[in-house]
């Protein structure tokens, strides 16, 4: 995913011909939180459950906690991705299919509360359909799954 968007900027800072402007280069999403904890053990343990439950992929995108960004990627990613150790990429910037289960940091987006790590049943468009089955599903076993509303940035992130 991370090369995919490294190579993406390369190209459009390269290009001889003027790119095309994004239709916005923020986008609306919605992330489905099944739970938000300080602790990431307790959110290790969520998620793995949640996957289960929900007969989804547990996808961690290879993160580690990290004390300064609260999570980060591998230094070999981060240096394969033209990023500075330690980095973390909030998910939301790829059209995700629903339900995947991962842990994100609250830190990377937009109106959440700081510190917090979220286990995540999916992010997409906003009232999309996939999510909302999702959500009716996750109920059955977290019945304080709810929707938050955020911007995520589509621009170049190097």
């Amino acid at each position: 995913m991370y090369q995919l968007l490294t190579l993406t900027c390369l190209a459009t800072l390269i290009s001889s011909q003027k790119p095309a402007a994004p239709k916005e280069p923020w986008v609306a999403k919605d992330v489905l939180i099944l739970q938000s904890t300080k602790d990431y053990k307790v959110a290790l343990a969520t998620a793995r459950q949640a996957a289960a439950r929900l007969h989804a992929s547990l996808n961690l995108e290879d993160y580690r906690p990290n004390s300064k960004t609260g999570l980060t990627m591998s230094n070999t990613d981060c240096v394969a991705n033209g990023f500075t150790f330690p980095a973390y990429v909030a998910r939301g910037r790829e059209n995700e299919t629903a339900p995947f289960v991962s842990i994100e940091f609250s830190n990377g987006y937009n109106g959440f509360a700081k510190g917090y790590y979220l286990v995540v049943a999916g992010v997409g468009e906003p009232g999309s359909a996939k999510l909302r089955q999702t959500n009716a599903l996750a109920k059955q076993w977290y019945p304080d799954a709810y929707f938050k509303k955020t911007q995520i940035w589509l621009g170049c992130i190097h």
